[in-house]
C-alpha cells in the first residue's frame, strides 16, 4: 500500500496516508490486548514464544508508523516546493504554521487517546475493586457461619456431656432402687421362712399328760 502511496499525490495521498494510519493505530490496539492475554500465559515456553511474536509485531508497525510519516512529509514538501520557485518570507510562515497545526493535531490525538485509556483503565480499576469488595464479603459471609457452626458444635458437645452424666445418674439411681427392692424382698422372704420355721418348731413340742407328777 506504500508503494501506492509514492504513486499518488495530492487529496488521494492524503487519503491513503490517513487511511494507513488509522489501520496503524488499530494493529496497535490489537498488540496491546495480544499483550494481556500473552500475560495470562501460565506456561513459560508459550509465553515466551508469544513474547517473541510481540516484539516482532511491535517493531513492524514501528517501520510502517515511520515509513507512513516520512510519506506524509515528503508529500507536504512537494506539495509546498513543487513549484521548485523560492517562497516568500510569509510562504514560509504560512508553511511553518501549517506543520506546527499539524504536529498540534497529532498530540491533540495523541492525549486523547492517552486520556481515553487513563479512562479505560479507571473503569478496569472500579470493576475489579467491586470485585475485591463482593469476594470480602463473601468470605466475611462465610466465616461467620463457620464461627456459628463451631458454635453450635460446642453447645451439642455441651449438652451430650450433660445428658451422659444425667443419664448416668439416673442409671445409679436405678440400680440403687432394685438393690433396695432385692433387699426388702429378702427382709421379706426372710422373715416369712423364719415364721414359718418357728410355728413348725412349736408344732413339733409333745404335749405332756395333764396331772403328771415331775419326779
Amino acid at each position: 500500500m506504500l508503494k501506492k502511496v509514492s504513486k499518488t499525490s495530492g487529496s488521494s495521498r492524503s487519503s491513503l496516508l490517513n487511511d494507513l494510519t488509522s489501520k496503524i493505530s488499530r494493529s496497535r490496539n490489537i498488540l496491546k490486548s495480544f499483550k494481556m492475554e500473552t500475560r495470562l500465559i501460565k506456561d513459560g515456553v508459550k509465553r515466551r514464544a508469544m513474547d517473541s511474536k510481540y516484539g516482532d509485531y511491535e517493531k513492524r508497525i514501528n517501520e510502517l508508523e515511520g515509513e507512513v510519516k516520512w510519506a506524509r512529509t515528503e508529500g507536504n514538501k512537494k506539495e509546498l516546493f513543487g513549484s521548485q520557485e523560492p517562497l516568500s518570507a510569509a510562504e514560509e510562515g504560512d508553511a511553518m504554521l501549517k506543520d506546527a497545526s499539524a504536529v498540534q493535531d497529532k498530540t491533540e490525538q495523541s492525549l486523547m487517546h492517552s486520556k481515553q485509556m487513563v479512562e479505560a483503565t479507571k473503569d478496569v480499576a472500579v470493576a475489579t475493586l467491586e470485585e475485591l469488595h463482593r469476594q470480602r464479603d463473601q468470605i466475611k459471609d462465610v466465616t461467620e457461619e463457620v464461627m456459628q457452626i463451631e458454635d453450635n458444635l460446642a453447645r451439642a458437645d455441651k449438652l451430650i456431656k450433660t445428658f451422659g452424666r444425667r443419664m448416668a445418674t439416673d442409671r445409679f439411681i436405678q440400680c440403687f432402687a432394685c438393690v433396695n427392692v432385692l433387699l426388702l424382698v429378702g427382709v421379706i422372704v426372710y422373715a416369712v421362712v423364719s415364721k414359718e420355721k418357728t410355728e413348725e418348731s412349736t408344732s413339733n413340742v409333745p404335749d405332756q399328760p395333764f396331772g403328771t407328777r415331775v419326779m
